[in-house]
């Protein structure tokens, strides 16, 4: 929900470009939702990696 209350600006922008600029508009847009794909992959590896981890303590204290 927050990244497409982040977004809303851009598209309001986007409305007022000509289509001289409709290869801008693709690329602005390409880049926002790259940014955004990544941040999410970045976090969800964040998470999982920590799940794991804490996975691997809980075995270790189990088996000892």
């Amino acid at each position: 929900m927050t990244n497409n209350l982040a977004i809303q600006p851009f598209n309001n922008q986007r409305l007022n470009y000509s289509n001289e600029n409709s290869l801008q508009k693709v690329a602005d847009l390409l880049s926002i939702q790259g940014l955004m794909t990544l941040s999410g992959v970045a976090a969800l590896g964040v998470y999982v990696a920590g799940f794991v981890a804490k996975r691997k303590a809980k075995a270790a204290t189990a088996g000892q």
